[in-house]
This record gives C-alpha cells, structure tokens and sequence, in this order.
C-alpha cells in the first residue's frame, strides 16, 4: 500500500509516515496543496490523508479541484474541525473518511485499512496471475501454494503489473509506485529489480514481458500474445 500524507504540521506528519511505515506501507509526504496537487496527477496513490488547513489553499479546495479532475483516490481527512457543517462538505464534495484530531495512531490505522478494503475495485486483497497470488493486505507472494520470499519494491513491482495484466505499464509509472517521493529510482534500478523479479516467478507460469522504450507488461504463459514484441534493456 502506498500513502500521501498532506499535513503542514511537520511533526504530526513525520510521526504519521513513521506509523505508516512500521506497517510496512510507503508513505509520502508534502506541507502544502500545490505539492499535494502535483503528487497525485500519477494516480499512484491507494489513498491519501489530508489536513484541511494548509496555508494559502485549504484542504476542501484541494479535495475539490483533484475530484474534478476524476481522481479516484480515496481521502482520508484529518482536521481538528469537528462540526457537523465541515464533515458534510468534506463527504460532498468526495471524502472518503473524516477523522478529528487529536486521535490516536491505532485508529488512523484502522481507518486507512477501511477505508482501501472499501475502495479496491476486486473487494478482496488477492490479486492472481495463473499460479502466483499476491495479498495486498500483508505483502506475500505465494506461488503453487508456496509463500515466496520478496522484498517490498518486488512486490509493489508485481502488484502493479498484475493489476494491470495484458496492458503495458510504462516505466515511470512502476518508478512512481515502486518508490517514494524521497528516494531516487532510476530505470537502471528497475531493470535490476525486474530481472530478480523474472527469477524469483519461474515456476508461476507468468512471464513479464518487455515492451523496448516504454515499460513491462505481466501475461499467463499460455497467452497467445506474440513474442516478436518482446525485447530487453539487460
């Protein structure tokens, strides 16, 4: 799973991606609407937590302007707002949860978990491809019925293709979701995380594919797509 939090109270939000972390989660974070704005145009986000107070441009116009650009991300909101006049027009305009602060760590957590099993289109945390299952819920990877030892970017890496199954995912889409705001990723990394990936599936009948210039693509063995396409950055 892979959080924005949008929070200009910096220690609040530091211990809020510290949280998020010890789940084993991604989690990112930005101080202001612009920046928010401009993370969230890839869509790579299962759900973003928002303060409503932030500076020049409050959280509902945020909320507002990302919702009219057909964002489906779902928001968890965090203010220390408790009418009931601010909690209808955070739901009306495309809130997903509302929470008031100050509120205790456990709950956010348990809110977030709600809220993502709410909104995942499958209404399950398994996503398969011929022997291999992944459960979003807790990052394994079985395969044959067989858990199979994976780091955290292998399995972002999979998750992302498996949802995506039969359609190429490009590059810096897999960089995007794969890697936080903090790091670094480069399409040299990703090509090694690939090639490990490849070994570590041999036995799920599942093959990924590459697609040269623009990004990888994940297909049952038996597909009937043809080869030709197939070409390597390694």
């Amino acid at each position: 799973m892979k959080v924005l939090i949008v929070e200009d109270n910096i220690d609040l939000a530091l211990s809020i991606k510290d949280i998020i972390r010890s789940k084993g989660w991604l989690a990112d974070f930005v101080s202001n609407s612009e920046d928010a704005e401009y993370a969230t145009k890839d869509k790579s986000y299962d759900i973003v937590i928002l303060d409503l107070m932030l500076g020049s441009k409050n959280g509902i116009e945020l909320l507002k302007n990302v919702r009219e650009g057909n964002l489906k991300t779902p928001f968890l909101i965090l203010t220390a707002k408790d009418s009931i006049n601010d909690k209808l027009a955070a739901f009306n305009i495309g809130a997903d949860d509302y929470l008031t602060k100050p509120f205790d760590m456990k709950e956010l957590l348990a809110r977030i978990e709600a809220v993502v099993r709410r909104t995942r289109q499958s209404g399950n945390s398994e996503l398969r491809c011929n022997k291999m299952a992944l459960d979003t819920s807790n990052f394994t990877i079985q395969i044959n019925g067989k858990v199979i030892p994976a780091t955290k970017k292998q399995f972002l890496i999979l998750e992302k293709l498996i949802s995506n199954a039969g359609r190429v995912v490009t590059v810096d889409q897999l960089l995007s979701y794969a890697w936080g705001i903090d790091e670094e990723p480069s399409s040299f990394s990703l090509r090694s995380h690939i090639r490990s990936i490849r070994k570590l599936i041999e036995d799920s009948g599942c093959r990924i594919k590459t697609v040269y210039g623009i990004g990888y693509s994940i297909e049952p063995m038996d597909s009937k797509a043809s080869d030709k396409e197939e070409t390597s950055w390694d």
